[in-house]
Formats: C-alpha cells, sequence, structure tokens
C-alpha cells in the first residue's frame, strides 16, 4: 500500500513520502524475518496478485486515487517489493535531513 501511495498520491507525497519510506523498509525488515523458507517464499508467491489487489482497492475506498489510476495488475514484482534497494521512486530527495 505504500508502494503504490508513493507511486500515486501526489497531492500528499511532498509531506508523506519520508513516512511511507520509512514504514516500507520496516514491512520489508519484518517480511524478511518470516520469509525465511522455500515454503513461505512460495506462499508469498502465491498471494502476491491479492495482496497488490487489496493494496490497490484500499487507496481507492478512501479515495486516495481514482480506480481508474492504478491498474488491475501489479506495477510491481513481488521481488521489487522486498528489495531493500528498490522504490517506485527516487526516493533521495525526501532523506534529505530538513533542517
Amino acid at each position: 500500500e505504500h508502494l503504490l501511495k508513493l507511486s500515486y498520491w501526489e497531492s500528499e507525497k511532498e509531506r508523506n513520502a519520508r513516512h511511507w519510506i520509512v514504514e516500507i523498509a520496516a514491512f520489508r525488515s519484518q517480511l524478511e524475518q518470516k520469509i525465511d523458507s522455500a515454503t513461505l517464499v512460495n506462499h508469498a508467491r502465491d498471494s502476491w496478485e491479492k495482496a497488490y489487489l487489496t493494496a490497490r482497492k484500499s487507496l481507492i475506498n478512501a479515495r486516495i486515487v481514482d480506480k481508474n489510476a492504478i491498474p488491475l495488475e501489479s506495477i510491481f514484482t513481488l521481488e521489487q517489493v522486498l528489495d531493500g534497494d528498490w522504490f517506485p521512486i527516487d526516493i533521495e530527495p525526501f532523506l534529505e535531513t530538513r533542517l
């Protein structure tokens, strides 16, 4: 859901991107600790489409974006979502120290 917010919620990106990035990192860390076997990796792959559609629906229901703005098929791969270095946007401007 936070990756979709980074990708699509333009009106809140400037104010909230840093928070979303931190949340994504925390979620990834939690997933890394939980997905420690081939069985769980396969389960994650099997659940990926449903998880994406759930996140998409959450943004649509919250009126964050129009239902036509986010594709029905994921714009991310599961591998990208789990990759701690990957984000759908350039995150550097949001991580700079603010005085």
